[in-house]
């Protein structure tokens, strides 16, 4: 069951990764779709930070800011190339 989603005013910039940037964002009737999931179900997996910018999870951070809801975040690791880890998180949408 997930947690009880809290909304809030305050609007987080966060920058994304120039390598996250390269892939394609949901849009159009998927979009909503995503957000709808997001309000029922709430994250299931946190947005994955490093550096203070975003390399996994830019489309459920946005949903997030629109929905006006806290985004939970993980620091990555660093171990590793940032370029397999991004390609590894979105390979089903390559």
């Amino acid at each position: 069951m997930p947690s009880k989603i809290v909304k809030f005013e305050m609007v987080e910039l966060m920058k994304i990764h120039p390598i996250a940037d390269l892939l394609p964002m949901i849009d159009g009737p998927a979009w909503q779709s995503f957000k709808d999931d997001i309000l029922k179900n709430g994250i299931q997996v946190p947005v994955v930070i490093y550096q203070g910018q975003i390399i996994d999870g830019r489309n459920r951070w946005k949903a997030c800011q629109e929905l006006k809801i806290k985004c939970p975040t993980v620091e990555w690791n660093g171990q590793g190339s940032i370029l397999d880890y991004i390609v590894s998180c979105n390979l089903e949408r390559l």
